[in-house]
């Protein structure tokens, strides 16, 4: 049994419509109980939330750049790997150049 639930039986737990403010808005997302676990352990914090698109874009970019590196690797042009995972991913061309030809991570780490 977690702690908040030995702290807050059931019965005594808030309903959704009890919250206030934010804490309402964060309920409706996740849930009551994870709502007044999350609030326990940083109330009172100012707390910021990322927005996670920054995140997925580089789960992305990655992505395009190891099948970019796999498939050129085989033998296949580097533009016609560009131009098959631009028409799959509803991408221009141009973009999915910028995102290959960008310094990635492991560069990055190296200075």
């Amino acid at each position: 049994m977690n702690a908040i639930a030995k702290e807050l039986p059931a019965e005594v737990m808030p309903a959704l419509e009890e919250l206030p403010g934010d804490l309402r808005l964060i309920a409706e997302v996740i849930g009551v109980e994870a709502t007044m676990k999350l609030a326990k352990a940083f109330g009172g914090t100012p707390l910021y939330i990322v927005k996670i698109d920054a995140f997925t874009r580089r789960l992305r970019d990655k992505a395009f750049r190891e099948e970019f590196d796999r498939r050129t690797a085989q033998g296949e042009t580097a533009t016609a790997v560009v131009r098959d995972i631009a028409r799959r991913r509803d991408m221009c061309e141009r973009q999915l150049w910028n995102i290959i030809n960008a310094p990635d991570e492991r560069q990055m780490r190296m200075w």
